[in-house]
């Protein structure tokens, strides 16, 4: 029972991490977007 339940953690721990990469890659990806708006005013702004 008790090495059962390792192996969920094991499991558990292996999903959370994946979805911890993939919601890091999703903040990375709109903090780009966000940033890419702010240069596009700046440089409209200059322009």
């Amino acid at each position: 029972m008790s090495s059962r339940h390792k192996r969920a953690k094991k499991e558990v721990g292996k999903y959370s991490r994946a979805v911890v990469r993939q919601f890091a890659e999703w903040i990375d990806v709109c903090s780009f977007r966000l940033r890419l708006k702010v240069a596009i005013k700046i440089i409209r702004g200059k322009l």
